[in-house]
C-alpha cells in the first residue's frame, strides 16, 4: 500500500531564489538589447551608405546609356537624396539615418550629371556616429571613390 508521506520543505523552488534568477536573466537580456541595437544602428547606417553609392552607380550608367541628364539632389533635413531621372522616367529617393549628416561641397546642393560626365569634382561628406567617409564624384569619368575620413 502507498502512503502519503510529510510534504517535504526543499522539494521546489524558494520564492526568494526564483526572483533571483528573474533578476539575473532581465539583467543579461538588459545587456544584450542595447549592444544588439548598436549593431542594428551600425548595420542601417553601412546599408544607407551602400545604397547611396549603388544608387549612385546606377544614375551615371543611366545617364552614360541614354545620353541624358540625372539630377542628385541631397536634403539633410529630411534626410533623403533624390535622384531625378527626367520627366518620363521619374525619381527615386533614398532614405538614410537621423544620426548621419550629408554635406555637399557644391553652391547649389545639387549635382547633374550629363551624359555620364559631371562638370567640376564634387566630394560629399558622410558623417555619422560609426562611419565618417568623404565620396568624391570624379569629374571626368563620373566615377565614385570613397575614402574615410
Amino acid at each position: 500500500m502507498w502512503t502519503l508521506g510529510k510534504p517535504s520543505s526543499c522539494a521546489a523552488f524558494s520564492l526568494l531564489e526564483s526572483c533571483l534568477v528573474l533578476l539575473i536573466l532581465s539583467g543579461l537580456l538588459l545587456l544584450g538589447g542595447t549592444s544588439s541595437r548598436q549593431d542594428w544602428s551600425q548595420l542601417a547606417e553601412q546599408a544607407a551608405l551602400s545604397r547611396l553609392e549603388t544608387a549612385y552607380e546606377q544614375a551615371h550608367a543611366y545617364s552614360l546609356a541614354h545620353q541624358t541628364k540625372v539630377i542628385l539632389q541631397i536634403d539633410d533635413s529630411t534626410k533623403t537624396v533624390r535622384l531625378d531621372y527626367g520627366p518620363h522616367q521619374g525619381s527615386r529617393i533614398i532614405n538614410y539615418p537621423r544620426s548621419v549628416r550629408l554635406q555637399i561641397n557644391h553652391s547649389q546642393r545639387r549635382v547633374v550629371i550629363r551624359s555620364g560626365l559631371i562638370a567640376e569634382p564634387v566630394s560629399i561628406y558622410w558623417t555619422g556616429p560609426y562611419l565618417k567617409r568623404i565620396i568624391t564624384l570624379q569629374m571626368k569619368w563620373g566615377r565614385l571613390k570613397n575614402a574615410p575620413q
